[in-house]
């Protein structure tokens, strides 16, 4: 401002002295006019308010000065709509030439791809498959893949060159308009979170520029949409909240429906959208807290939108899932690879399966393959060769994902003098004592007083093949219990059929026989069954015979079907097998990678590479970037114990020291939220899990450093972010061959890079 202003501001005081300004402007009638350069030298309300969410309606915090400031800005310059779309449209420029570069390189399968364009292959020929994700990733490859004219005929092995009748190019391209519309969309959070023009464009560059989400977002792969949803959500619900003070209004219930809309997109691509879920949550509980306290608005309305927010942000989403699995149902509805995962009634409702009739009645000497009925329903199975432990000369007895030879047992009586007679007609009853005898390796399956070496757990004994022998041992003898029954007397009515439930039961060693989601061995991949003992586990403890043949029985035998399940049957069963899936991906990996190395980027995943081509793909961040987010997030905890400790001392905290809470506080929520599960987690982790983490501290990165600019001079603030940014695009520009699968050039320089991080990614 001039001289005169500012002694009009002496004169009268803030709030009289742009009247009196303006009307010294004025001549003939006309005010002098206002340059947009004039405006940019004060940035007060480029700066964050008070409250991260501002209300863009609300101006009874400003005074005179800065209302006008706030209207002219609206008009002219960076803030007005036409400004604004301007720099979205450059920010969007910048990131579709950073993501679109040499799209095409690797012409080849490259790491997941094989996965993913696999699926969507599985879609367009309507094969039932097997995935341990949502389905709403690879249906939108698939249709991008369909409207290319691919028809499935393409089998995606890694490190295969693309032919040219696969429009990999195209389905890639998807993957990049997934990521770019990440980077509008971090300006945005960053925008209506309060945050100043200045910092949201800081977020995008820095969005744009981040090594690990350039990658993913260039090959067929879930993460580069997961993100997008993810974000989306985070910014639907900041906009849900800038109307907390205008509740059941149309903005209101429009952005509380994207909200719940984008929740279900984010957890229907990847279940890591579950902690999206959470987040959102979290803000829930805070948005009701002061919904209560601070506005103080009646009970009545407070019922109300709490049945709001219950309906739009969990059941919506739950709908449109289940609804999301009625379509996938409905596009795989022939058999396929994934047969094996499910049930035998499953597979009844698939077009082309191969599940037939069992034979009804089990007698001795029947030839019986016996399926767990919990766990993905595997049979269990033995081998010669292979023994329960080091030293030991019985067979190891396992559960296996596979139906064949070895997992044939057939029937005896417990009595090797019994044989069929009047009082006896060869059924099997409910009550009877049994041997179980391998149809190919000829041993008895029996229990003994050793602890199984899986579990390592006192309750739980070892089973195994023990020699086969006339006269058993009390270990190789199984009482038959039919599930549901409750007497022991022998009646046809209790005859043991297949396809229905039953436990055996040994007397000896007062245990059921019983299989879970165990490793049968350290150095085993192959489920472990067990006897266990206390009555634990019940589920755990049901098994069912699925092949039955008996040269004894005429043919005239009754058979037995299973029944096709209903959608809602099939809807649990699938989404159970993918959970316990998930579960069983625990064999250490050669990309696998602890979480506690995340944040610091200790090492990257080697996605492709080819001395033919010379071209290498690693998933590898932007180092720089991950290490100020990281420090940001160090920072932004020891703050928070400060002010712990300072509120312990009865001591009062600064204006600014509160801000920290607001925004950044939902950004640290965030980023925690999709971090530390993973540290709980048995199933292998990758470096590619963390990207939802990182996006979050990412924004508090930028948060917290939005927050510190308040307090120093315009000029400082400009040059501080372009180092921020020119930084960040020189780290980008270092590590890029590792994205885009080019050479670096020079050997010398790419183990510098190597040398300078102490990464294990090879040099060529």
């Amino acid at each position: 401002m001039d001289s005169e202003g500012s002694d009009l501001d002496a004169r009268f005081g803030p709030k009289n002295a742009r009247k009196n300004f303006d009307k010294g402007n004025v001549k003939g009638g006309k005010e002098k006019r206002v340059g947009v350069r004039e405006i940019f030298n004060d940035w007060d309300l480029l700066l964050p308010s008070t409250d991260p969410y501002v209300d863009e309606d609300d101006d009874d915090e400003l005074n005179d000065d800065e209302k006008w400031k706030k209207r002219q800005l609206s008009k002219k310059g960076w803030e007005s709509s036409r400004g604004q779309a301007i720099l979205l449209m450059f920010l969007v420029a910048i990131a579709v030439f950073v993501r679109i570069w040499k799209l095409a390189v690797p012409g080849a399968v490259v790491f997941d791809e094989q996965h993913f364009g696999g699926f969507a292959g599985d879609y367009l020929k309507g094969e039932f498959f097997m995935d341990i994700h949502p389905p709403l990733g690879k249906m939108l490859y698939a249709a991008v893949a369909y409207m290319l004219g691919f028809n499935g005929d393409f089998e995606f092995i890694p490190g295969r060159l693309y032919t040219k009748n696969i429009p990999y190019i195209g389905m890639r391209m998807f993957a990049v308009a997934c990521g770019v519309g990440l980077i509008p969309i971090s300006y945005l959070t960053i925008k209506r979170s309060g945050h100043s023009t200045q910092a949201a464009m800081i977020c995008a560059i820095l969005i744009t520029f981040e090594n690990a989400l350039v990658t993913q977002s260039r090959l067929i792969l879930l993460d580069a949409p997961m993100m997008l949803f993810m974000g989306y959500t985070m910014l639907a619900w900041i906009n849900f909240y800038n109307h907390r003070n205008r509740p059941f209004t149309r903005g209101w219930w429009f952005w509380l429906l994207q909200t719940g809309f984008s929740l279900f997109l984010s957890s229907s691509v990847k279940w890591v959208g579950l902690f999206t879920i959470a987040t959102v949550g979290v803000c829930v509980l805070k948005y009701l807290q002061e919904s209560r306290t601070h506005l103080y608005i009646s009970t009545r309305d407070f019922s109300k939108q709490f049945v709001a927010l219950f309906f739009c942000l969990l059941i919506l989403p739950g709908v449109l899932y289940i609804g999301l699995h009625a379509l996938d149902f409905r596009l795989l509805s022939n058999s396929g690879s994934g047969n094996a995962w499910v049930s035998p009634q499953f597979q009844m409702t698939l077009k082309g399966h191969d599940v037939l009739p069992v034979m009804a009645d089990i007698a001795w000497n029947s030839r019986v393959h016996i399926r767990h009925a919990n766990t993905n329903g595997g049979w269990v199975h033995t081998m010669p060769g292979e023994h329960t432990r080091e030293g030991s000369k019985e067979q190891a007895v396992q559960l296996v994902e596979w139906d064949d030879d070895l997992t044939c047992w057939q029937i005896y009586p417990a009595d090797p003098h019994l044989h069929p007679s009047i009082e006896f007609d060869g059924f099997v009853y409910d009550g009877d004592q049994i041997r179980l005898r391998h149809c190919y390796s000829k041993v008895a399956l029996s229990t003994n007083d050793i602890e199984s070496l899986g579990s390592n757990k006192t309750f739980l004994r070892e089973v195994s093949g023990a020699k086969w022998s006339k006269h058993p041992t009390e270990e190789a003898i199984w009482r038959v219990e039919l599930q549901g029954q409750e007497q022991r007397k022998k009646d046809k009515s209790k005859q043991w059929h297949s396809i229905k439930g039953f436990r055996l039961w040994n007397e000896k060693r007062q245990c059921y026989l019983q299989s879970h989601k165990v490793f049968r061995a350290p150095y085993s991949t192959y489920q472990e069954v067990g006897c266990i003992q206390g009555g634990r586990q019940k589920a755990n403890t049901i098994f069912i015979v699925d092949q039955n043949v008996n040269s004894h029985l005429p043919k005239s035998t009754p058979s037995l079907s299973y029944q096709p399940l209903s959608f809602f049957q099939k809807f649990l069963e699938l989404n159970r097998v993918m959970w316990w899936t998930h579960h069983d991906l625990s064999a250490p990996g050669f990309a696998e990678s602890s979480p506690w190395s995340w944040p610091l980027l200790r090492r990257g995943i080697n996605y492709y590479s080819s001395r033919e081509t010379n071209h290498y793909v690693h998933f590898m961040g932007n180092p720089l970037l991950w290490w100020a987010a990281s420090a940001a997030v160090a920072f932004y905890m020891l703050s928070c114990v400060w002010s712990v400790i300072k509120y312990l001392k009865g001591k009062d905290e600064t204006k600014f020291e509160r801000d920290r809470f607001v925004a950044s506080g939902t950004f640290y929520a965030g980023w925690a939220i999709h971090y530390i599960p993973f540290f709980f987690m048995s199933r292998q982790v990758f470096l590619h899990h963390y990207l939802p983490a990182l996006y979050f501290s990412i924004l508090l990165l930028v948060s917290r450093l939005d927050r510190t600019w308040q307090r120093w001079p315009a000029r400082l603030r400009y040059l501080t972010g372009i180092a921020l940014m020119a930084a960040v695009m020189v780290s980008w520009y270092s590590f890029a061959p590792f994205a885009y699968g080019t050479d670096f050039g020079s050997r010398a320089k790419c183990e510098r890079l190597r040398t300078m991080g102490g990464w294990t990614f090879t040099c060529h």
